[in-house]
């Protein structure tokens, strides 16, 4: 995918009632310029010069209202204070769509469905996981990106919600945890769900399926406390510490005193960094926005310096190798902020 083309304005999408028995269009995963052309969403949608409509893949029920919303490739936050923001995640299962395959939901078309309805993160996640179960899900066509995660917040909660395709590639396997009001969580392309309390529905909401499904496949003997990540997780993609490293240095920034490792990495047989921690320090804007910015400045790992920073201290490390030469041996490290990065949200309440 050529990340320079892809379309990730902010469009502002308006509260819309709707008539009795209407419904709902769905659209296939398009993050190219224009994602979509539509003449009943915002005015950003409209065809301009000759562009053709989008044709949806499916339809669902349409509800009486839907809130308003700003969203870019994925939805962002709607007016009633629900936020969302996205973390392609490997799973260990691939799922195509429509009409190709078996599945309608992609997880923007999910997180547009869950602000247009929703004001809360429980409400958000629970429709995003029956609908998805429902319909099918697919994720990215690559098998590192089959999987999604989103991290939710309302006026009152924040949530993990991790989702992947059933084998079969018609429904879908879901889970979401709680963040402690107190704490911090990272989740940087990859599962973070770790043990899941299946007694405990303050903290952890799940699908029906996910038990069985995991038994079947043999990804869970059914007698070992329920690990959703060991399950489900294909695994750190792109390189070692390509997750770790990151999920290392915001959890190291938010709370100093742990000492955390950056060396352990992520894996998916063992936990190797806690899954929140309680911040240390206030937690303002700025710092928020420093974070985004951030390519290991101070540590060992400091993109800023070395003979690779060149004269002019650049932390950016292009790729190498193409499509036609092999790709050359190691990797440069993940930072937070990437020269590639499209687009950075702060939601506030």
């Amino acid at each position: 995918m050529d990340e320079a083309n892809n379309d990730f304005r902010i469009v502002s999408v308006p509260a819309k009632d709707h008539e009795p028995g209407s419904l709902r269009p769905i659209y296939k995963q398009n993050e190219h310029y224009p994602r979509l052309v539509s003449n009943n969403s915002s005015k950003s949608y409209r065809p301009v010069k000759n562009q053709k409509l989008s044709e949806p893949i499916g339809y669902i029920d349409q509800v009486a209202h839907t809130y308003g919303r700003y969203e870019a490739s994925y939805a962002s936050m709607n007016e009633m204070g629900l936020s969302v923001t996205e973390s392609t995640c490997g799973a260990k299962t691939i799922a195509k769509a429509l009409p190709e395959g078996k599945a309608l939901f992609w997880i923007g078309e999910l997180s547009q469905i869950a602000l247009e309805r929703c004001a809360t993160v429980r409400c958000a996640v629970e429709l995003m996981g029956n609908l998805a179960v429902k319909h099918g899900f697919y994720g990215e066509q690559e098998v590192e990106g089959s999987g999604e995660t989103l991290l939710l917040a309302d006026t009152k909660e924040s949530w993990v919600f991790s989702i992947l395709s059933t084998p079969c590639g018609s429904s879908a396997i879901w889970c979401a945890r709680r963040v402690p009001d107190d704490h911090v969580t990272v989740v940087a392309n990859m599962y973070t769900i770790r043990e899941v309390d299946l007694n405990d529905n303050s903290t952890f909401l799940y699908s029906k399926n996910m038990l069985d499904i995991a038994k079947q496949e043999k990804w869970w003997d059914g007698n070992m406390p329920f690990d959703f990540t060991r399950a489900f997780s294909s695994g750190e993609y792109g390189h070692a510490y390509y997750s770790g490293r990151r999920m290392w240095r915001v959890l190291s920034l938010m709370a100093p005193s742990l000492n955390l490792d950056a060396t352990l990495g992520v894996n998916t047989e063992n936990v190797t960094y806690p899954w929140s921690v309680k911040v240390e320090k206030n937690v303002s804007i700025d710092m928020l926005r420093e974070l985004n910015r951030d390519h290991y400045e101070g540590t060992p790992y400091d993109l800023t310096k070395g003979m690779a920073a060149g004269p002019f201290n650049s932390p950016n490390r292009l790729d190498g190798g193409s499509r036609f030469f092999p790709q050359p041996q190691g990797a440069w490290e993940r930072p937070i902020a990437m020269y590639r990065t499209s687009y950075s949200l702060i939601a506030v309440r």
